[in-house]
């Protein structure tokens, strides 16, 4: 894959991470291809036995991108997971000093 395919498949799988889809859905989109390129090529040209050696390669290349996509989810929502808990230990943190139950030396 290209840099820039690869820039470009993880922006979108970094949008998608932000809003809340799941690895499945965002995996499936990737998967989606495969059928959209036969569709679109007709099953005459997919089952003519010429093709069958760049289909392959294809398909091979689609699954490479589904597991990158895969990769990338997961680590996206780690980094808005691990944001929205700190940010909720820094509240946690000032509401129990406004409440006087800590002190700053405390933390």
């Amino acid at each position: 894959m290209t840099e820039a395919a690869s820039r470009f498949l993880d922006g979108l799988i970094r949008i998608m991470a932000l809003s809340d889809f799941t690895a499945s859905q965002t995996v499936g989109i990737i998967l989606a291809l495969k059928e959209d390129v036969r569709k679109e090529l007709g099953s005459g040209t997919m089952n003519d036995p010429r093709w069958r050696k760049d289909r392959d390669a294809w398909d091979a290349a689609v699954d490479d991108m589904a597991l990158l996509a895969f990769d990338n989810y997961m680590r996206h929502r780690e980094a808005i997971l691990e944001s929205r808990a700190e940010e909720e230990k820094k509240e946690t943190l000032r509401l129990l000093k406004e409440a006087k139950l800590i002190s700053d030396d405390q933390e």
